[in-house]
């Protein structure tokens, strides 16, 4: 199996980062070569009532920074499964930059991809578009193509858009998944390539169910790759705009009240400070410890406590 150099553009949401770091490893003791693009926002994130939202306290702003800024500070814990994004790119010895929304189309970019000279792109919740400079040097590859792919965080065509986990609960599907599906001009209409449904679990919150695919979609990206270095053809179906439910939007106070009314869970704090340490750090150590004492001062600020969120 031939190895490539792969560029890797991601988020900063919680789930994220795991799943990068578990893809990044995989990929990396197959011998490819990785680069890394991470994006960094210049505000908040959507409006100032969301950043109130336990969900994203947790899952964007708590990463963002405490948790990252953490791990930098600490030594490399070469036996965890997850990384920050910075620690990622020093553990696997790649290349790393970041880019902002107005330089993610950048012939900065372009020219970091070249530079690198990236066979194949895969993005993993990335949260900016990709438009005509970033899109042409995929394009412009050699006859076999660069393939340029999406892990999109739910099954399309149905629920194409922003989060949109919340979403597939709110409507009370019984099943979920990741969609990997080739990138297009047109956002998440691209070919798809592989998609696993497993069952919503509705005892658990929203945060929970998000994590649990992680692992399929994990398997999704590495299969898809290994295929591509083996000169397998990748099959793909249709993307039908027609079959879509919803764009999922970003949403508003009244589209959270609402599923909140509903009985949807956002997100279970001590899962999510459980799942920072399986991920993050090894037990019995220092690092394990000082980040359990983190996660517990972040439990302890504000008015966020240990319990699902749900309506009053």
């Amino acid at each position: 199996m031939r190895t490539l150099n792969l560029a890797i553009f991601y988020g900063n949401n919680l789930g994220t980062q795991i799943l990068v770091s578990e893809i990044s490893r995989r990929l990396g003791a197959q011998g490819h070569r990785l680069c890394f693009v991470h994006s960094v926002r210049r505000s908040l994130p959507g409006n100032a009532f969301e950043a109130t939202w336990p969900e994203v306290q947790w899952l964007v702003l708590f990463p963002e920074r405490d948790l990252y800024p953490h791990l930098d500070q600490q030594s490399l814990q070469s036996g965890a499964r997850a990384w920050s994004p910075r620690q990622l790119a020093e553990h696997l010895g790649g290349a790393y930059t970041t880019v902002t929304r107005s330089e993610i189309n950048s012939p900065a970019l372009k020219q970091f991809l070249a530079q690198n000279k990236v066979d194949l792109g895969l993005s993993i919740r990335f949260p900016f578009r990709f438009r005509s400079e970033t899109m042409a040097y995929f394009r412009e590859g050699p006859a076999s193509g660069r393939p340029f792919w999406n892990l999109h965080s739910a099954i399309l065509p149905d629920y194409p858009g922003y989060a949109p986990m919340r979403w597939v609960m709110h409507h009370r599907e019984p099943s979920a998944s990741f969609t990997l599906h080739e990138i297009r001009a047109e956002l998440d209409r691209g070919a798809i390539i592989d998609v696993r449904p497993q069952p919503v679990d509705y005892a658990l919150d929203m945060a929970s169910n998000l994590l649990a695919l992680l692992p399929a979609a994990a398997d999704m990206a590495v299969e898809a790759v290994g295929a591509w270095t083996r000169g397998v053809p990748v099959r793909t179906q249709a993307n039908s705009a027609a079959a879509q439910k919803m764009y999922c939007k970003r949403l508003g106070e009244a589209d959270r009240a609402r599923m909140q009314r509903s009985g949807l869970k956002f997100v279970d704090v001590n899962r999510i400070k459980a799942a920072c340490l399986q991920h993050f750090s090894r037990p019995d150590t220092v690092h394990f410890s000082e980040l359990e004492a983190l996660l517990a001062k972040k439990s302890a600020a504000g008015n966020f406590t240990d319990q699902f969120f749900t309506a009053p």
